[in-house]
């Protein structure tokens, strides 16, 4: 059994799509996925304090996320998480209060999620202490980040679109797993000339939301 730990923060679109892509690589492989989590909410919020709402709904989102993992454990993070990469990344919704709490009903999760998150200090300084964790050990400094259990380094990526499915998101863990343990590894990039994939986003989506 190969054990991950998959660093994402809800409001990123690459690594929703990553996350769709492991899901699928540990129905197929004996791979145990922990999900963690990275503020992306911190770090815009200090790169451009300006859009205070911006940064009032990521946070809410980063900490209630902590929250379901306190009430449900891993498979109650997950769950939230897939609920709102569905909603934000997905349908395209907002990324608000309302949103978040329709997304919370989706998962099956307690309605008092956003309360109990927001009522409690320690929710969000647990949710800090991992995010600063993943930067000071591993060097973390965006999302998805992928690290395997024992191992001294972190990768950011794969950035992937469409999501990989089938026998290609196979090939692709098997040269991300190899990726991993390999610590003279330092930067593999492509142009950033980005166009979406032909694929509808939805499509590859509900391939992979269906394994479970």
């Amino acid at each position: 059994m190969t054990n991950l730990d998959f660093y994402f923060s809800p409001g990123c679109q690459w690594a929703w799509r990553t996350a769709l892509w492991i899901r699928q690589v540990r129905a197929q492989r004996p791979l145990n996925v922990t999900w963690r989590m990275f503020s992306l909410a911190t770090v815009h919020h200090q790169a451009d304090p300006s859009k205070p709402d911006r940064y009032t709904n990521g946070i809410r989102a980063e900490k209630t996320l902590v929250a379901a993992r306190r009430e449900h454990g891993n498979d109650g993070i997950e769950r939230l998480y897939m609920a709102i990469g569905d909603a934000y990344h997905g349908r395209k919704e907002p990324k608000n209060l309302e949103t978040l709490q329709v997304a919370i009903r989706a998962a099956g999760l307690s309605a008092d999620l956003v309360q109990a998150a927001e009522s409690d200090p320690t929710v969000e300084q647990e949710l800090l202490a991992e995010h600063q964790h993943a930067v000071d050990a591993l060097k973390a400094f965006g999302v998805p980040t992928l690290h395997l259990e024992g191992a001294d380094i972190g990768f950011f990526g794969p950035v992937v679109d469409p999501v990989p499915v089938g026998e290609q998101a196979l090939e692709l863990w098997d040269h991300m797993l190899w990726s991993l343990r390999q610590p003279y590894l330092w930067e593999l990039k492509r142009e950033r000339d980005y166009t979406p994939a032909a694929q509808p986003y939805l499509e590859a989506g509900a391939k992979v939301a269906a394994l479970t």
